[in-house]
């Protein structure tokens, strides 16, 4: 069952690491990842509108796509599966190349 964090637990988390709560950003290895997955579906054509400039369009999909892993990326830092007295927790990473 996935549960949210109770007040005291939070605090918890907070003290043990301090960087919890703060807000969770790109890094450049995710956005050279990302401006080469838009530029490959710009030029395929899967995605591509004839009627917005290709500039337009591609930061508009590369801040679409930076903004959906952000948000992932907090969900899944705050939470977690409690099974047999253990947690797990979720962590997204970039694979490395």
């Amino acid at each position: 069952m996935l549960t949210s964090p109770s007040p005291a637990q939070e605090s918890q988390v907070a003290e043990s690491n301090p960087k919890a709560h703060l807000p969770i950003e790109s890094n450049i290895e995710e956005d050279a990842h990302i401006k080469s997955y838009v530029k490959s579906l710009l030029k395929s054509g899967r995605l591509n509108n004839k009627y917005i400039p290709d500039y337009m369009e591609e930061k508009m999909y590369e801040q679409l796509l930076e903004s959906i892993i952000i948000h992932v990326k907090q969900i899944l830092s705050e939470a977690k599966i409690e099974f047999l007295d253990h947690e797990i927790r979720f962590c997204l990473v970039p694979k490395s190349s």
